[in-house]
């Protein structure tokens, strides 16, 4: 089975949010495509918006921006692809990723809190549209390179799941997951958080993956990651709090050994 690579390029890229008329945005992909292996030919970037689509490269579903880089025709929060020559991108601002490989198959999941967690009871959730797609046993699977529970601070109001975990299809799970921010978060201790990394492990393991299947990295934190007192990454939260002044986007690739 193929091996999973992955790399989050931040602040030191630039801004990374995508704009295909910022001379700024190609200035900073140029400086991704010159850092990632000359075997990946090229890179697709789903449209996130929050959906359960996951785009199937092997299906017309891509428009091209450059010979390089092309997007999603449609929104899509992930891509299904295949080889070892394309990388998969996620444009993330504190969102972690799945990544889900079977043989030289790669899925690239954006995995924000809605992704996981429908509002619809009777929705199924990113994970199990995208295991459609994979035999659990044959799969592994790689969750990481977004916020963590220490600094994720949700909008209580339109995900009023994570203040009463009844209201979702995963009660139990939901509230094993309840976490609190710790005093690195830009909103400050105590306030009620989740810990995406937990949730998706345990969503994984209700689509059918053991444990040994299941890799997680939850370091480091987009919103409190810092080196000499400089944030290493774009992060919406710490924008939300007033503490960074663009909200830009960082870049999570994923592509396969």
């Amino acid at each position: 089975m193929s091996d999973i690579h992955h790399h989050l390029f931040g602040i030191d890229y630039g801004n990374l949010r995508p704009d295909q008329y910022s001379n700024t945005f190609w200035k900073n992909l140029r400086r991704v495509q010159k850092t990632l292996p000359r075997r990946i030919k090229g890179v697709i970037a789903p449209k996130v918006n929050f959906t359960t689509v996951i785009a199937d490269t092997s299906k017309p579903c891509l428009t091209p921006w450059s010979g390089w880089f092309a997007r999603t025709s449609e929104p899509a929060d992930g891509c299904i692809i295949r080889g070892f020559e394309t990388a998969v991108a996620i444009f993330n601002g504190d969102c972690p990723i799945i990544s889900l490989v079977e043989n030289d198959k790669l899925a690239v999941l954006h995995t924000g809190f809605r992704t996981l967690i429908r509002e619809k009871k009777d929705e199924p959730n990113i994970i199990e549209v995208a295991m459609k797609q994979f035999s659990p046993s044959a799969t592994k699977a790689f969750v990481g390179l977004g916020i963590g529970p220490c600094c994720w601070m949700p909008e209580y109001e339109d995900k009023p799941e994570v203040l009463y975990p009844s209201l979702s299809r995963h009660p139990d799970l939901l509230a094993s997951c309840i976490s609190r921010t710790t005093e690195v978060s830009p909103f400050g201790p105590g306030h009620t958080s989740v810990d995406l990394y937990k949730l998706a492990k345990g969503l994984l393991k209700e689509a059918g993956l053991s444990e040994n299947q299941i890799f997680i990295d939850d370091s480091p934190c987009t919103c409190c990651a810092e080196k000499k007192g400089k944030p290493l990454f774009w992060s919406h939260n710490r924008f939300k709090a007033g503490k960074q002044e663009v909200d830009g986007r960082n870049m999570a690739v994923a592509f396969l050994e």
